[in-house]
């Protein structure tokens, strides 16, 4: 069991990706974001993203200490991948959308096609940000070479359906996997 688990561990978490200390990230050789979408910034099936978060990534970007960054979402059908281009041409952000019969996340498929949107990007200078311990984090970890990855409470308010499945099953993993250091945080 304690095997199992570890495979949900992120190496970071945070508040939220407003809260992200991209600066010290890029001093640990971070320097591209693979971020999902859904939950992480913004409500899920949504239009509009969490301007918090926006203007935390935008900012590193535009302190170069964010190089790129790449929206991963899965997606349930082609017409709902046109949403994620939408809000990546927005807000000047790569893109890419996964759905069936494509690889969706966990697969590694799916991180190594985020990967290959933003040049220069590898497994080791990027980091994934998500709010799901079985898509984004699982992904994240069973890249070879692994990804680091900082999890990030959802940012909406978890409908009931939901709560009784993933977010049940959040706090277990949360739970089981004990402490999770602190992604470097931006001081206010």
């Amino acid at each position: 069991m304690a095997q199992s688990i570890e495979r949900f561990r992120p190496t970071y978490r945070a508040r939220s990706v407003a809260s992200i200390d991209f600066a010290t990230l890029a001093e640990m050789g971070i320097r591209f974001a693979i971020i999902d979408l859904d939950g992480t910034i913004t409500p899920t099936l949504s239009p509009s993203v969490c301007p918090d978060s926006i203007q935390n990534l935008l900012g590193a970007k535009a302190n170069s200490w964010l190089l790129e960054a790449c929206l991963l979402s899965n997606c349930w059908f082609y017409l709902m991948s046109k949403r994620v281009e939408t809000i990546a041409r927005a807000t000047g952000l790569k893109h890419h959308a996964c759905w069936w019969p494509r690889p969706t996340k966990p697969h590694s498929r799916a991180f190594e096609e985020a990967l290959s949107q933003m040049s220069g990007a590898t497994a080791d200078n990027t980091v994934v940000i998500g709010d799901q311990f079985g898509t984004d984090i699982l992904g994240a970890n069973r890249f070879r070479p692994r990804i680091r990855s900082i999890w990030v409470p959802s940012i909406e308010p978890i409908p009931l359906w939901k709560r009784i499945t993933l977010e049940v099953i959040n706090q277990h993993r949360l739970r089981a996997l004990g402490e999770i250091p602190e992604a470097p945080t931006r001081v206010y």
